[in-house]
C-alpha cells in the first residue's frame, strides 16, 4: 500500500488520506501489460459517505490527469451498460471505473502494443 499526498486541484473536496494499491499484471514473457491501481480513503467506513469512492472519483481523475496529462477522460458506455471513463494517449489506455463499490476507485493502465498484439 502506499498513501502520498496526490497532485489535486487546490479547490477539491478531499475527505482525507488516500492509499493507493497497485498490481502489474504481466504477459507469459514477464512483460508488464497493464498496471491495476485500486485507490480508496485510508478512513474508509460504510457509513461514512464523504468517504464513498463516489466522493473520490473526482480527486483521483484529477491526479491521474497531473500524472498523465494529454487527453481528457471520455465516458464509455460497455456493452454490459457500465459506465467508464476512458483516456488515451499514445500507446497508453487509462480507464476508470468510478462506482464499481463504495469503497475503491479503480483504475487500468494498459499498454495498447502489448493489447493489441493477438
Amino acid at each position: 500500500m502506499f498513501s502520498t499526498d496526490f497532485p489535486i486541484n487546490k479547490n477539491a473536496d478531499v475527505n482525507g488520506n488516500i492509499d493507493m494499491m497497485f498490481y502489474a499484471k504481466f504477459t507469459e514473457h514477464d512483460k508488464i501489460k497493464a498496471m491495476d491501481l485500486k485507490f480508496n480513503y485510508a478512513s474508509w467506513s460504510p457509513w461514512n459517505e464523504n468517504q464513498h469512492a463516489k466522493k473520490l472519483t473526482s480527486v483521483v481523475i484529477d491526479t491521474i490527469l497531473k500524472w498523465y496529462p494529454g487527453n481528457k477522460f471520455i465516458e464509455v458506455v460497455k456493452k454490459d451498460e457500465t459506465k467508464v471513463l476512458v483516456k488515451v494517449d499514445g500507446n497508453r489506455q487509462i480507464t476508470l471505473f468510478p462506482e464499481e463499490n463504495t469503497k475503491d476507485v479503480s483504475v487500468l493502465i494498459e499498454d495498447l502494443r502489448i493489447k493489441n498484439e493477438k
